[in-house]
């Protein structure tokens, strides 16, 4: 079992009350996979997005650098889209295990001011250790 702490990932939520799928196609074709798929709830849309080659990144500053990227060029139909979300926020995931002591990493305030300006929030999930027996989910291991 892994006790380390690191960094997993960045996923990207939203919540809309207008329909997410053709904001959902266009941010697939341009680089997202679906990571939580596309659902009504009964008054808004929900869906999760991380970046097809998020292995590639070790930290949380590069991979939303990347995905603020491609937000910043959506056209302006999808950029309404985007705009109409009641709810954008990069979800930064960490698995945390009992060591190192502690970890630091940070997002310059470029990456900041570039968040603020699409109208995105941040989020930082962190992961329990499982336990004995146990997967990361908090079920039985195989």
């Amino acid at each position: 079992m892994d006790v380390t702490t690191h960094y997993l990932t960045t996923n990207l939520d939203l919540y809309s009350a207008e329909d997410l799928t053709a904001l959902a196609a266009e941010l697939d074709r341009l680089g997202f996979a679906v990571a939580r798929p596309l659902i009504r709830f009964t008054r808004e849309w929900f869906c999760g997005f991380s970046l097809r080659r998020d292995a590639e990144f070790d930290e949380p500053e590069s991979q939303i650098v990347a995905m603020l990227a491609i937000i910043e060029t959506l056209d302006p139909p999808f950029r309404s889209a985007w705009g109409g979300c009641s709810v954008r926020v990069f979800d930064i995931g960490y698995d945390c295990g009992r060591e190192p002591f502690f970890i630091r990493q940070e997002l310059s305030t470029g990456t900041l001011a570039r968040l603020a300006a699409v109208g995105a929030t941040l989020r930082v999930t962190l992961y329990a250790v499982a336990k004995s027996g146990e997967d990361a989910a908090g079920g039985e291991a195989p």
